[in-house]
């Protein structure tokens, strides 16, 4: 066999890299001056920024997360205090892969590896004590709690979503992380989204590759014969997979 179809069979071999991600968005909190970004909007919780313009700025839904990056490039805000932060939105392919996500180890784990994380940034040791301030939970919209349940049942705001990570699955089928501050500069805000998407990723994958456990509840049986088991899964395979993020 000559040497370029060995190559070609060595490559044929190795397994496709498995797709979980489906889109990517995200909203930015912060003030602009002069020319505010397209689609500014009004936001409550962002207060006492001294800019022309305050509020957040939404990206469409995008299939890349280099396209993220742009996004955060060409709108990021010049001005920001410990009332900003950054929300990202994730969406899976299918509806399983959202379900394995619904783990109270994913937000330990997400807080752990970003405040090792934290450390290795060159933003401003203010910067990095607003960042723990929302690591520890101490901050009233992204709290430390664990509320997936409840969350992936909402079809309105509602306080509940005040969490690090915000299970928003029939409002917009999504994860949303919303720990992130908006921070400094620019750049710091890309990596921190690539290690918030790299977290996710490798949860995701360990679980995967774990056996799937079994959700079991009795059904009181007609008789002895009739005893059975059925199985119950995390999220109902009948709920739609929405198509489009939408962040408001």
């Amino acid at each position: 066999m000559k040497k370029s179809e060995k190559k070609k069979a060595q490559k044929a071999k190795k397994a496709t890299p498995l797709k979980l991600f489906k889109k990517f968005g995200i909203e930015i909190e912060g003030g602009w001056e002069g020319y505010p970004p397209a689609g500014i909007v009004h936001d409550g919780s962002v207060r006492n920024v001294n800019a022309h313009y305050a509020g957040e700025v939404n990206s469409p839904a995008v299939e890349k997360i280099t396209a993220l990056e742009n996004f955060i490039e060409g709108n990021y805000p010049f001005k920001m205090n410990s009332t900003c932060g950054i929300h990202v939105h994730f969406s899976f392919l299918n509806n399983f892969y959202y379900s394995k996500l619904m783990d109270l180890r994913l937000t330990d784990i997400l807080i752990e590896e970003l405040e090792r994380w934290k450390e290795t940034t060159a933003e401003s040791n203010s910067s990095k004590d607003n960042f723990q301030h929302r690591l520890d939970g101490d901050n009233t919209y992204c709290r430390r709690e664990y509320r997936a349940e409840q969350q992936t049942q909402l079809t309105s705001k509602d306080s509940a979503r005040y969490t690090v990570i915000n299970y928003c699955f029939r409002m917009h089928g999504t994860i949303e992380v919303r720990v992130l501050p908006t921070f400094e500069k620019a750049e710091t805000a890309i990596t921190a989204v690539k290690k918030v998407k790299k977290i996710i990723e490798d949860f995701l994958k360990k679980a995967l590759s774990e056996p799937e456990p079994e959700y079991l509840v009795e059904i009181e049986p007609e008789s002895e014969e009739a005893a059975q088991v059925e199985r119950v899964d995390l999220l109902d395979d009948s709920a739609p997979i929405v198509e489009e993020i939408v962040l408001d």
